[in-house]
This record gives structure tokens, C-alpha cells and sequence, in this order.
């Protein structure tokens, strides 16, 4: 995860995720002149289930791997 590299900006940024309609979760937080990226490394284990991604704050670029219930990956 990696804070837009455009702008300024002032207070913190947070990234939550949730997985159906189970309750958010904080996967990182970024302050204000300190942290830039943040390195995550997460599975998934829910099979039906929408994993949704959400940003409080500014923007922030998310990159990395799925890999789909059959074996095939994608970006």
C-alpha cells in the first residue's frame, strides 16, 4: 500500500477491509509526514464472500496478486 504521491496532506490515512458482512478490519495506518507505504501480505480464505477494500483519508495506490478459487492467478 502506497500513499498517492501527488498532493499534500494533513492527519492520518487508514485502509480497512471487509469480507462480507463481517465487521471491518484496520489493515494499516498512515500519519502524516511519517509513514509513505506500507508492505502487507494477506489470504483470504472465504470462498463466496466480497472482500472489499476502503480508504479513509487520501488516496492511496494498492497493488498485488489475486489468486482465484480455481488455481488461476491475476493482477
Amino acid at each position: 500500500v502506497t500513499l498517492e504521491a501527488t498532493g499534500s496532506w494533513i492527519g492520518n490515512v487508514v485502509v480497512e477491509c471487509t469480507v462480507g458482512n463481517k465487521s471491518p478490519v484496520s489493515l494499516c495506518s498512515f500519519d502524516s509526514n511519517v509513514t509513505r507505504s506500507c508492505m502487507l501480505d494477506i489470504k483470504f480464505e472465504e470462498k463466496e464472500d466480497d472482500v472489499v477494500f476502503e480508504v479513509t483519508g487520501y488516496n492511496v495506490h494498492l497493488t498485488g496478486f489475486y489468486l482465484c478459487h480455481n488455481g488461476h492467478s491475476g493482477k
